[in-house]
């Protein structure tokens, strides 16, 4: 049945058909896959799904549908079916590098370290100079908990193609090692690639605040704020900040403002509303 229930969403729909129905199933596989990609980019992960379905309907030897397939799976929450999916590309086409990527994540997530690392280590057989294999290897050795191995590979990435995932997780485990000051220069390369991210202006400001720089953290905040007013770890961060330099009045609008815009459950509410009675008193 078609998904589709608007104007725009039909007439792409048509247009796909129309071509399918003119060229070789091959090719309609082709495009409709290349229409679910599209989709997929778009955040339509339902549509992009039927998209991909089509395509495997017209050639089920296409690998590439199957990948792409995995990825909408996942998106939408369905890890058992990424993970059939993705294996399957790799069965149909096994030097395809997206998907041993795609499931490598797939097998850490599940705790499955070694198939993980299987993956990733067959990346970087089939392609010794490729930074997404380094990266998916230090992930790997992240979730072992092998931080100085995770480092060591995401200094290759990082040296062979900067990315901001990489220095983000970099970042993260030059905190963990106590090296902030390494962090905070991850961290800050990341603002020159990604300007105008307020969640790495509110990681760089905890950062700041385990150096005791609680001006540099309060400005770090201050400018997620501006780019998130609604920025619940901005507002709560700044709070804290405020609070060890004695700015009892700015720590308590700080506060007010984490418990308007935190989620339910948000496991920093009862420290917030304790903070706040206290600084009433």
């Amino acid at each position: 049945m078609n998904p589709f229930r608007n104007g725009a969403a039909i007439g792409v729909l048509c247009s796909v058909i129309a071509l399918a129905g003119c060229v070789p199933p091959q090719g309609a596989c082709v495009a409709y896959t290349q229409e679910g990609a599209n989709l997929l980019s778009e955040g339509n992960v339902r549509y992009a799904i039927w998209m991909f379905n089509e395509a495997l309907a017209a050639d089920s030897s296409y690998a590439e549908a199957w990948y792409l397939r995995a990825y909408a799976y996942l998106w939408s929450g369905d890890s058992v079916a990424a993970m059939r999916d993705v294996s399957r590309a790799i069965s149909l086409d096994p030097i395809h590098s997206g998907a041993y990527y795609l499931r490598a994540m797939l097998s850490c997530d599940r705790g499955d370290y070694d198939r993980a690392m299987s993956d990733a280590r067959q990346l970087l057989t089939l392609y010794p100079a490729y930074a997404d294999g380094f990266s998916c290897r230090g992930v790997v050795f992240e979730a072992m908990g092998r931080d100085d191995s995770a480092l060591a590979n995401y200094n290759i990435a990082i040296a062979l193609r900067p990315q901001t995932n990489d220095l983000i997780r970099r970042a993260w485990v030059l905190f963990r090692a106590g090296d902030y000051r390494g962090s905070i220069a991850d961290f800050s390369r990341t603002l020159e690639l990604l300007p105008g991210t307020p969640d790495i202006y509110s990681d760089r400001a905890l950062v700041r605040y385990t150096m005791n720089d609680f001006a540099g953290a309060i400005s770090d905040c201050d400018s997620a704020l501006a780019i998130d007013p609604e920025h619940a770890g901005a507002a709560f961060n700044k709070g804290i900040a405020c609070e060890k330099l004695g700015w009892k009045r700015e720590a308590k609008e700080a506060y007010r403002l984490f418990l308007q815009v935190a989620s339910p459950g948000d496991p920093d509410i009862q420290e917030a509303e304790a903070r706040l009675r206290e600084l009433r008193r």
